[in-house]
């Protein structure tokens, strides 16, 4: 992260921001209701760097620009850019359709810090027909060796689905395509509140617990054996993930509000991708609009996976009382640190 995230440590712009610069897709993937949108919106490069700015004074300081599919967007490189530049950890994805030498070049130069490229199966036929995009297997390996060609880290990440049950043929799959590091998302199989889009009806992501249990200790499993593609989520959330199957309450209150924010298309910061409570336009909220709540009736791992991480730094500020959860917010910490990514 050329030594980014130390100085956000010091500088207390620790928060986190999925930006959803537009709701525009190219794809008709099964776990996603993007492909349902028919008033396509993209931010202007003139609000976004805007909202960035207003990001950053609200304590933002590691950003995901998200959509849709962001490389339908032609300023992404020039928003990318602009974030860096304030000193934020910028993170931006696609579904590797769209990619370009010229659109990877400019997000290199652009200066961001990785990139990740959505594969939620274990085989081509499969991968496409999920997709909905004929040769989406060549343009992801492509886009791969493109981003690491340029010195862009590139990832895997995986809503897990009944067709990823086998961890390790899909590990091997994406290891194939060029992968190194992979982060599986928790499937979000119902209407999530905000505008936020990414969750499905489909069967393939109604998991029994059953099946839940057993792709998280595979997963596990590959993790402590040294699989040769990093696994990113940290163990803690994995473990939560189940324990949320179970009906169990969460180990530590939940980071959105307050750490972890969304924001739309429109301009519109939300609590969380699953949250309806609007804070207001970006432009306009405060620092002291940004508060947790005690909400706990999803798993969505954009937040849950940091849930130690930040009860550790409200420890360090004193907003938490120091307990046994401080070793397991450090093993977080250093899981994280390991990925390359924080």
């Amino acid at each position: 992260m050329r030594g980014k995230l130390p100085r956000l440590l010091l500088s207390g712009k620790v928060s986190m921001a999925n930006f959803a610069i537009t709701n525009a897709c190219n794809a008709s993937c099964r776990h996603c209701s993007f492909p349902s949108v028919r008033d396509r919106r993209t931010v202007s490069l003139e609000d976004a760097k805007v909202a960035v700015d207003r990001l950053w004074d609200l304590g933002v300081g590691i950003l995901s620009v998200t959509g849709g599919e962001p490389f339908t967007v032609p300023h992404l490189p020039r928003v990318v850019e602009h974030a860096s530049r304030r000193g934020m950890v910028v993170y931006t994805g696609t579904n590797g359709s769209l990619t370009t030498r010229e659109a990877v070049e400019a997000l290199a130069d652009a200066g961001v810090d990785a990139v990740w490229v959505s594969v939620e199966a274990s085989d081509t036929a499969t991968l496409e027909a999920h997709r909905g995009l004929d040769g989406l297997s060549g343009d992801v390996q492509r886009t791969v060796g493109l981003l690491h060609e340029h010195g862009v880290t590139a990832y895997a990440i995986c809503a897990i689905n009944r067709g990823v049950l086998d961890i390790g043929e899909y590990l091997r799959y994406v290891h194939g395509l060029g992968f190194g590091s992979v982060k599986f998302d928790y499937p979000m199989t119902s209407p999530m509140g905000s505008t936020y889009l990414g969750y499905s009806e489909d069967p393939c992501l109604q998991l029994s617990q059953e099946e839940r249990e057993l792709v998280v200790e595979r997963i596990l499993s590959h993790r402590h054996n040294g699989s040769a593609v990093r696994i990113i989520n940290p163990t803690l959330g994995l473990r939560g993930f189940l324990d949320h199957g179970r009906g169990m309450e969460a180990g530590y209150r939940c980071p959105a509000g307050r750490y972890v924010l969304y924001l739309d298309w429109d301009l519109n910061l939300f609590r969380c991708i699953q949250s309806s409570e609007r804070l207001g336009d970006v432009r306009d909220v405060v620092p002291g609009d940004l508060q947790m709540s005690d909400c706990d009736r999803c798993y969505y791992q954009g937040c849950r996976d940091y849930g130690p991480l930040y009860h550790l730094i409200d420890t360090v500020r004193g907003g938490e009382r120091p307990d046994g959860r401080l070793l397991e917010g450090l093993r977080t910490v250093i899981e994280l640190g390991r990925t390359g990514l924080l």
